[in-house]
């Protein structure tokens, strides 16, 4: 595991882009990382948990939502041709 943590070569089957983009990978992390720092950091407290407990809430029921709508139209399909 390790040898393959410190070989920072993208493997040969990989695309082009996915190449190039490779090397500036762990710097967009950071980039990223620090960004969302500083905003958190600028932020007031109650309303940053506020927002993770919004986000903690839709992604399941917006989740849930489209799992119902998928399993509507396949029971709709399935019935078009008796199947239900």
């Amino acid at each position: 595991m390790k040898m393959l943590e410190m070989n920072r070569e993208a493997p040969a089957e990989w695309m082009d882009w996915e190449k190039q983009y490779y090397d500036q990978y762990d710097e967009d992390v950071c980039n990223a990382i620090g960004l969302l720092q500083s905003v958190l950091m600028e932020t007031r407290p109650s309303f940053a948990l506020g927002m993770v407990t919004l986000l903690a809430f839709s992604v399941p029921i917006s989740s849930a939502t489209l799992l119902f709508s998928a399993f509507q139209i396949g029971k709709t399909i399935f019935s078009s041709f008796g199947l239900c």
